[in-house]
């Protein structure tokens, strides 16, 4: 299988002469270098409102504590196998890991919902080929992965690069970032199609199963990589002794993601219970957060990023499900808010 993966610098440089310093902030990729990459993304949130509706009428109820968490992480290992003039042309990306573990609580009632969430690109080799004519990378499973992958929605640029500031700065300047760029680094690799393998079921007398699922998604991980707003970087300092510099950044953005097909995916996957249908599902998130990018000077790439943010999400969710004999339209719409946090590391396999 065999598609086109988007990449977003062409080719994959970026100079940017550090002034003062007399060096080059630029990517340095280097034929035959294993990098060896982590992200996790740890989301904490409660719940602020709540309305629900079954068959057009509303459901009363009191707004109760809700707690909820989630965390996504990547752990995959590139071979550069071909570069040439500062471009990758072909690169082996080994996924080890690719899930999302979320989960909430409602203390006062005692109620725990989970759901663990798994890629199938997990143990799965992914080969990127750079496309002279089109300017683009393609991407294609070496593995047996049976399921149908769009891999044009999975990116090979994990190094942040987009936040480089593509001319030379000093200790001070500052510029601004592309939402494509916030877009990378906030969906790291992209599409991951993830899947429910473990779920703790609900009901209408607690929670829906359907809502427990909507629920995995209450993070930005997922959300899009199409996003609105403002986020600047600046080169904050040079720290010979490290070999690294300072860039600091702060994010504004908001965000909108259809979800439909994948909560029905979701369901279909994870409820055994018969007449529920997905009609809508839509969420909507906002992020207001700082965080610190340190490059590594030698050897041309990122070394580490942690980011910390405030988010709130809400969603607007509509489905049917047979309940007491008879199809009811069930809707529900809800707010969280929370605090994010997102580490990433590369280090270089020697």
């Amino acid at each position: 299988m065999r598609t086109a993966a988007r990449s977003i610098l062409a080719p994959l440089s970026v100079l940017g002469a550090l002034g003062a310093a007399g060096g080059e902030l630029r990517l340095l990729p280097e034929p035959g270098q294993e990098l060896k990459r982590t992200f996790v993304e740890s989301t904490s949130w409660e719940l602020q409102d709540l309305e629900m509706s079954a068959g057009g009428a509303g459901v009363d109820q009191d707004l109760v504590e809700t707690l909820g968490r989630s965390e996504l992480e990547l752990a995959c290992t590139d071979q550069l196998e071909d570069v040439s003039d500062g471009q990758v042309l072909e690169l082996v990306r080994s996924v080890e890991t690719a899930r999302v573990d979320s989960s909430f609580e409602i203390p006062e009632a005692g109620l725990q919902f989970r759901t663990l969430c798994v890629s199938p690109l997990e143990g799965e080799p992914l080969r990127f080929e750079w496309d002279e004519e089109e300017e683009l990378h393609t991407a294609s499973l070496e593995g047996g992965v049976e399921e149908d992958l769009d891999l044009e929605l999975v990116w090979m640029d994990l190094d942040l690069s987009g936040f480089l500031p593509g001319e030379s700065v000093e200790v001070g300047d500052d510029w601004e970032l592309s939402m494509e760029a916030v877009g990378r680094f906030l969906r790291p690799g992209g599409e991951l199609f993830l899947r429910p393998e473990e779920v703790t079921k609900g009901s209408f007398q607690t929670v829906p199963t359907t809502a427990v699922l909507a629920s995995s998604m209450a993070n930005v991980g997922q959300s899009t990589d199409e996003f609105e707003g403002e986020a600047e970087a600046v080169l904050e300092e040079l720290r010979e002794d490290e070999g690294v510099a300072v860039i600091a950044f702060e994010i504004e953005v908001e965000s909108e993601a259809d979800h439909t097909e994948r909560l029905a995916l979701f369901v279909e996957i994870a409820d055994d219970k018969e007449g529920t249908e997905v009609q809508e599902s839509v969420y909507q998130t906002e992020l207001v957060g700082k965080g610190t990018l340190l490059w590594d000077l030698e050897l041309g790439r990122m070394r580490s990023v942690d980011f910390e943010g405030e988010l709130v999400i809400t969603a607007d969710l509509v489905w049917n499900e047979d309940l007491f004999e008879q199809s009811l339209t069930l809707e529900a719409s809800y707010e969280v808010a929370g605090s994010t946090r997102i580490k990433a590391a590369v280090e270089l396999v020697e």
